[in-house]
């Protein structure tokens, strides 16, 4: 069954809702936030290269794409051209400004050292409140066999890269849950999140700078969506723990009424494999469709893992459920307005209610 709704706004274009049962399956997007001119330097002898994303292998885009929430760096040896190719990341930040440069590679007996130069924004710039994972990438001729990455203040940058440091990655997946505790041993923080069942699960990520980041902001007892990547798993007291990726905290039920986001409607009886489309009269930009600016949550404000891409026109945006909505559950879509962040608006965002049918 295919329903379609268009609903006219107060602004310059209209969004139409298109729901369609489909069954869910995640995508690896990879996204980037560093100049496409590459530039070639040397130093102590060692050539790199700057590289775009559209010049770098997609395995060493995988593999950001997984990571670019981190602080930390990721390799890849291209068995073909010989070529080895990293990519540093700054991790998650909520505006942009952010930069990162590599400043030399040096090779010390088959050693890849290399230095990078953070940039950060004026403190007194107005910045864009959008979400942001700049990350660099270059190219040499090193063989990458073994990569230390610091800045100039000497700060080392974690190693994240799948075939060597983590366990073997087969997919993504999510778990919704209420935060039981946060424990701490061998260099890794481990969080143990107990699903609506009572089972627990246990999810790590390394004790530095950029977990305890992530982490600052959790309570215990409360409710948490967690991202995380499957594969070989790693052991706390007897329990299989898997590598955490992203947090994502509840939302204030208080939005389910606030008057500062516009009501699309409520729409009962829905699939609960249903696929959302937005369309809009203007074309959208890629950056701003992301998890931050469209996201779905269920009547706790737990937020539901769903996957928003944009189509091929750029004209619409398809918000798909990574895995099926519960029956007889109420949810919200939350649409903000940073979406279109070249109309300007006078309210938040767009909010619209649904219903899974019960059977």
């Amino acid at each position: 069954m295919r329903k379609k709704f268009l609903i006219s706004m107060c602004i310059t274009f209209s969004i139409g809702l298109v729901c369609t049962p489909i069954k869910a399956k995640a995508q690896v997007l990879a996204s980037s936030c560093f100049a496409s001119n590459p530039t070639s330097i040397t130093y102590n002898s060692s050539n790199f290269n700057a590289v775009s994303e559209s010049q770098a292998p997609n395995e060493l885009l995988k593999k950001v794409e997984l990571y670019k929430n981190n602080e930390g760096f990721v390799s890849y040896s291209d068995p073909t051209s010989n070529k080895s190719y990293i990519a540093i990341m700054r991790g998650e930040k909520t505006t942009t400004g952010y930069g990162i440069t590599v400043k030399s590679v040096s090779n010390s007996d088959g050693k890849i050292n290399v230095l990078v130069e953070e940039t950060n924004p004026d403190k007194n710039s107005v910045l864009s409140q959008v979400v942001t994972y700049p990350y660099t990438i270059i190219e040499t001729d090193i063989p990458s066999c073994d990569i230390a990455v610091k800045n100039s203040n000497g700060k080392n940058y974690s190693y994240y890269d799948i075939e060597r440091s983590l366990p073997p990655i087969i997919g993504i997946s999510w778990a919704s849950g209420n935060l039981k505790n946060i424990y701490k041993e061998n260099n890794f923080i481990f969080l143990q999140i107990e699903n609506s069942n009572g089972v627990s699960q246990f999810f790590y990520l390394n004790d530095n700078d950029d977990g305890k980041n992530k982490i600052k902001d959790l309570k215990l007892d409360s409710n948490v969506t967690i991202k995380y990547a499957l594969g070989t798993p790693q052991k706390y007291k007897n329990n299989s723990s898997f590598p955490l990726t992203e947090i994502m905290l509840p939302v204030d039920k208080s939005s389910f009424t606030d008057k500062n986001w516009k009501d699309l409607g409520y729409f009962k009886n829905s699939d609960k494999n249903m696929q959302w489309t937005l369309s809009y009269d203007n074309e959208l930009m890629k950056e701003n469709i992301n998890n931050s600016n469209i996201y779905v949550v269920d009547s706790n404000g737990t937020i539901i893992p769903t996957q928003a891409s944009l189509t091929d026109d750029k004209k619409s945006i398809r918000v798909t459920p990574l895995k099926p909505y519960t029956a007889g559950e109420t949810y919200y879509l939350f649409i903000a307005t940073d979406v279109t962040s070249n109309i300007k608006v006078s309210n938040q965002g767009f909010r619209m209610q649904f219903q899974v049918s019960v059977q």
